[in-house]
């Protein structure tokens, strides 16, 4: 009888083991339940991060990220701003906080956060892409062209700073350059076609009708739904007699 109680006694504690273990599982997992509801998406996971540290660096940039993603500028400005405030030599939150000023058409804002940005640090080329075509469509095409020089001096391979240069070089009236600079390019890149846009354009205006008929037929087999190159395509086409092929693009 002593025995049967001993083993009675070691199976109750057993079961008591069991229904503690059992009570520790269903609290785990009714906190992992509340973390899944509070975490279900990053959003909502920065949001919760911030509202209990509202002066952390890590939730602000990340929820202005998430922001930025979703197209809503105003708030991406907004937690970036505050975000730059913490980190002031964050070029990589600068730069992201000038693309969204530049979203939002506050372009004197966005060429001073490039800037800005620019001198922290040489190593995102497109910081000097953007500032540069910020500059390009302010004609301030002089300070454009110093900007995509030095980015090409930090990345010479960027061809995207490659045809900025070349297209800088034409609207500064440095011509022969532009075209030695846009020609080498669309060689080495056959299939680079904003090059090939930019030499069809020039050829166009020049009135070099056969150059820019060739440019645009190239133009238009890269980018079928580029509608511009087709409506110029075919007015070359209509220009040069070739009506019913014309006609066939539109």
């Amino acid at each position: 009888k002593v025995l049967i109680a001993a083993q009675i006694t070691q199976i109750n504690d057993l079961i008591v083991d069991i229904k503690f273990s059992v009570i520790i599982v269903a609290a785990i997992s009714f906190l992992t339940f509340q973390q899944s509801a509070i975490y279900h998406d990053r959003e909502v996971l920065w949001r919760d991060t911030l509202a209990k540290n509202p002066d952390s660096w890590m939730p602000l940039n990340n929820l202005a990220l998430e922001m930025q993603k979703q197209g809503n500028t105003d708030e991406a400005i907004n937690l970036y701003e505050r975000a730059v405030e913490i980190r002031p030599d964050d070029h990589i939150g600068i730069y992201n906080l000038a693309v969204m000023k530049m979203e939002a058409g506050r372009n004197l804002d966005a060429l001073n956060l490039f800037q800005q940005s620019r001198r922290l640090s040489d190593k995102n080329p497109m910081v000097f892409l953007n500032e540069a075509t910020l500059l390009g469509r302010e004609d301030r095409t002089g300070e454009a062209l110093m900007v995509v020089e030095e980015g090409l001096e930090a990345h010479p391979d960027i061809i995207e700073l490659q045809h900025l240069r070349g297209r800088f070089l034409l609207d500064s009236g440095k011509t022969l350059d532009g075209l030695r600079d846009l020609k080498s390019l669309v060689e080495k890149h056959p299939d680079f076609a904003p090059a090939v846009q930019t030499l069809a354009e020039y050829y166009l205006q020049q009135g070099f009708t056969e150059a820019a008929l060739k440019h645009f037929e190239i133009l238009a087999d890269l980018e079928p739904d580029n509608y511009s190159a087709k409506v110029n395509l075919a007015n070359l086409l209509y220009q040069t007699g070739d009506m019913e092929q014309a006609i066939t693009l539109l």
